[in-house]
């Protein structure tokens, strides 16, 4: 192609491409390929086919195949026909799947059958004489319908030249050619899937199909753009936030990209830092183009750089296309100065020719150019922008009630329409709604018909029978009736936010895993906390959360769980039992307790308190890099009657043997709190002395040749309640009973409140033996650095200082003071910091230029 603007068809563009090398490899999907001789060939047998029923220049023919080989061929046999494709997706409800049909009236419907049996026909190219009439530039090559403000969707009608003149006119910014490796992501009933598509066939690229379930985990795309070399990604902002979580796991490694290409809604340039930080400016070259259907898929153009998002240039959408022109209009059609917001019109070569059997929206959305030639037009986005200082246009938002959402334009009016439709709903209001910055999403408020009671969850699956995914409002509100403004209209402001906790009465955590996993769940939803038996996706979980929930537990615990698995196990509970199918966790009163059992490091073995649990330390893994796997040790005979140990020093050697189960050989890691720290260097002392290598020991806050005091079962339950966070004196000054504790602990989400009392009691027991030992122990020496945590707003003894450790170190003493308490150590507050503090030092050990490898007594991933 050429920076000119033919007046050719994309069948012409494409078959040029097939003569300059049918043998390329055109299409790729799985383990399926085809060459351009053969995507040729097969798209002229559906193209005949069509013609052999009658099917005429610019007759519609609907389309409804899964993302497949198959489907790229069904679409360019269509535009060889002459005809006009009508994308319908087969993963949208069958209600929006018999509207689209109705609506366009298609003469005949192309699916996998279709294209099969296709198989005994002609594969040399489809001549003029074989079709009913001329195509030209012209001709109308495909209608997708976007979201409609009434309740409909309507068709926008797009013709070949309006997409040959988007490459002809772009390809001095692009350069794209035969070398470039493209990928289908995007659902082909959605206009970025036109860039796409036809961005890889006119140029001879390669076009990789992404299957839907690898679109939707962001991990599984990665290792795709690596395995494939893909050398051009279009991508939503919604979409690409969660890939770079997934490129950040990866360490940014292998990718082939040139170009990132982002579109479809507003980007928040501050996100892209990290990227920038791992990739630079220009290895790939990140581009932002907004665009809209009616105009043919993109409107504007800018380079991105770290510079841009470092700064505060909103969403710059950058400058027009070439043939296009963009004007910012007040409400009297008058062009706004700079810095002044207004609303957006676009002319030139890329209008659309308007909506299908819509001719009154069109004329109000398709209006008069008063600026250009005559007979010229402008279409209107209801999008409101400015122009910044250096003559970019910043995109600043919607100018009526449509919205994009992921990617998507939603028509509040059509779900609200959909919402009202359920028989339990008299009116319904639909708003997107941002509690958490970032996090927009879809709520729908509904008055119940007289003598109903709309059931939220029978709502929303009635929605998801009627509307794609990605219009289903992640929440229903009922409400007695809409709250007004004195002036009689809807009072936006006093909508409630949902309720989304759903914890009343619900199970608290049993086990470090499953607290950690209500966490995750709680961080996602943007909720307080919630219960093992709460749904992900009842709770407001939609797939893009979802994929962001499967990235992080996936970090946590070395998993490779994709949102498949989510949606089979949907709670923490069944998520953890599914974790347990692996093997990953065994009994949480176990000596050693795998709080992160896989990583590429070695591991960080934490060593139990005077308690005997190691459970506190679950809070801590989120501070540490997915790299590192965790472990606790935890005393014996907290589960079961078994002897305990006489010494400390036997007390070490037993954990030695233990962590040697999972870590043969050095180098180790050990964090202790209080009198695990004693413990901790008595393990690097033995380790030693068996000839291993010790690389981090960390005490926190404890000193060798301490005093630690007798504690009874209250001292017990305090201890419970002041590692979760809780002040005791709300209890107020009777004695704390094992009920009244449990109960506190379940109501703030702690998987401590599922010990029972005779756990209560072997801790009590357990503490008395340790304090014994403890005081009756003698230190030997560990020859290597210590890194000491001391908490300042307290000591555990009468005075105690950090050289007092002088005696039994060889190495270094390296010391950090935090202004906390010692008894609060293991609270979230100072877990984070202690978490910062390690996380330096692991980077420091590991800093070397070493490149991660997965260490021989890790799990791998």
């Amino acid at each position: 192609m050429t920076d000119q603007f033919p007046e050719v068809t994309l069948t012409e563009l494409f078959e040029e491409q097939v003569g300059r090398g049918g043998d390329r490899v055109a299409v790729v999907c799985g383990e399926e390929s085809v060459s351009y001789g053969e995507l040729n060939g097969r798209a002229n047998r559906v193209a005949r086919w069509l013609l052999g029923r009658g099917v005429g220049v610019e007759d519609r023919v609907a389309v409804s195949l899964p993302r497949s080989v198959d489907l790229v061929v069904a679409l360019l046999g269509v535009v060889k026909a002459g005809a006009v494709y009508v994308p319908v997706d087969p993963d949208y409800p069958v209600e929006r799947r018999e509207f689209l049909l109705e609506d366009a009236a298609p003469v005949c419907v192309v699916d996998a059958e279709v294209v099969a049996g296709t198989a005994g026909l002609p594969a040399g190219d489809v001549s003029a004489g074989e079709r009913s009439g001329v195509v030209s530039a012209g001709s109308a090559a495909y209608v997708i319908y976007t979201s409609g403000s009434t309740g409909r969707p309507k068709g926008v009608v797009v013709s070949h030249g309006n997409v040959v003149r988007l490459f002809a006119s772009t390809c001095g910014w692009f350069g794209f050619g035969a070398d470039d490796v493209w990928t289908l992501f995007h659902s082909f009933a959605f206009d970025f899937s036109v860039w796409e598509l036809w961005g890889a066939l006119l140029h001879g690229g390669r076009l990789v199909v992404v299957p839907f379930g690898v679109s939707r985990s962001p991990g599984d795309f990665r290792r795709l753009l690596v395995r494939e070399r893909v050398t051009v990604l279009n991508q939503t902002p919604s979409a690409f936030y969660q890939l770079m979580l997934a490129d950040e796991v990866a360490g940014g490694a292998g990718l082939s990209l040139r170009w990132v290409v982002f579109g479809g809604e507003a980007l928040d340039l501050r996100r892209l830092v990290p990227w920038f930080e791992r990739h630079g400016d220009a290895s790939p070259q990140l581009v932002n183009m907004y665009g809209i259907t009616e105009t043919t898929v993109h409107v504007s153009f800018v380079c991105l750089s770290r510079e841009l998002a470092a700064g505060d240039a909103g969403s710059v959408i950058g400058e027009a296309i070439p043939d296009l022109r963009v004007v910012v209009l007040d409400e009297a059609l008058r062009p706004v100065p700079a810095g002044v917001a207004g609303e957006l019109y676009v002319g030139g070569a890329g209008v659309a020719r308007g909506y299908l059997g819509r001719p009154s929206l069109t004329a109000g959305r398709f209006v008069a150019d008063p600026f250009g030639p005559a007979g010229g037009r402008l279409y209107r986005t209801g999008d409101v922008a400015r122009w910044d200082g250096d003559g970019r246009l910043v995109f600043v938002g919607r100018a009526d009630d449509q919205v994009k959402l992921r990617g998507f334009r939603i028509e509040l009016g059509e779900v609200e329409a959909a919402v009202a439709a359920h028989p339990d709903v008299a009116q319904a209001h639909v708003i997107v709604r941002e509690d958490r910055p970032g996090d927009r999403r879809l709520v729908a408020y509904a008055v119940p018909a007289d003598g109903a009671t709309p059931d939220p969850a029978a709502v929303r699956a009635h929605l998801a029978g009627n509307l794609p995914e990605h219009m289903v409002p992640s929440a229903v509100v009922t409400l007695e009736a809409f709250p007004l403004t004195v002036n009689g209209k809807l009072n936006h402001k006093a909508l409630p936010v949902p309720e989304t906790t759903g914890t009343a009465g619900a199970r608290p955590p049993r086990t470090p895993r499953e607290e950690i996993l209500c966490g995750l769940f709680a961080e996602m939803l943007g909720v307080r906390r919630v219960g093992v038996d709460a749904n992900f996706f009842d709770l407001g979980g939609d797939s893009l959360l979802a994929n962001r929930l499967t990235t992080r537990v996936n970090a946590e615990f070395g998993t490779d769980l994709t949102i498949r698995t989510l949606f089979e196990a949907p709670t923490p509970a069944r998520l953890s039992a599914r974790l347990d199918e692996g093997g990953e966790e065994g009994g949480a009163l176990d000596v050693l307790l795998p709080l992160r059992p896989f990583g590429t490091r070695p591991p960080v073995f934490c060593v139990h308190p005077a308690g005997g649990l190691s459970w506190c330390y679950s809070g801590l893994i989120k501070h540490i890099g997915p790299e590192y796997p965790v472990y606790g040790l935890q005393a014996r005979g907290l589960d079961r009657d078994e002897p305990m140990p006489s010494s400390l020093g036997e007390m070490a050697d037993d954990y030695v043997r233990q962590i040697r189960t999972v870590q043969p050989a050095g180098p180790y890691r050990l964090v202790g709190y209080s009198a695990g720290g004693v413990i901790a260097h008595a393990m690097a002392a033995r380790l030693e002395q068996l000839g291993e290598t010790v690389d981090l020991l960390s005490v926190l806050d404890t000193y060798p040749g301490q005093r630690m005091p007798p504690i009874d079962e209250q001292g017990v339950l305090a201890d419970l309640l002041r590692w979760v966070g809780y002040d005791r004196r709300y209890l107020g000054d009777g004695p704390l009973t094992h009920e009244r504790v449990t109960e506190v602990l379940q109501s703030l989400g702690s998987a401590m409140a599922s010990l029972e009392q005779c756990h209560i009691a072997a801790i009590t027991r357990i503490y008395a033996n340790n304090s014994e030992l403890f005081n009756s122990h003698l230190a030997e020496k560990f020859s290597g650095d210590l890194v000491l945590v001391v908490a300042t707003l307290d000591k555990i003894d009468i005075s105690p200082k950090p050289d007092t450790w002088q005696p039994y170190v060889g190495g270094a003493i390296r010391t950090t003071e935090i202004d906390r308490h010692h008894t609060d150590l293991m609270k979230p507050g100072p877990l984070a910091e202690i978490g910062r503090i390690l996380a330096a030092e692991l980077r420091r050990i590991d800093g070397a230029g070493q490149d991660d490898v997965a260490h021989p007594t890790a799990k791998e991933n």
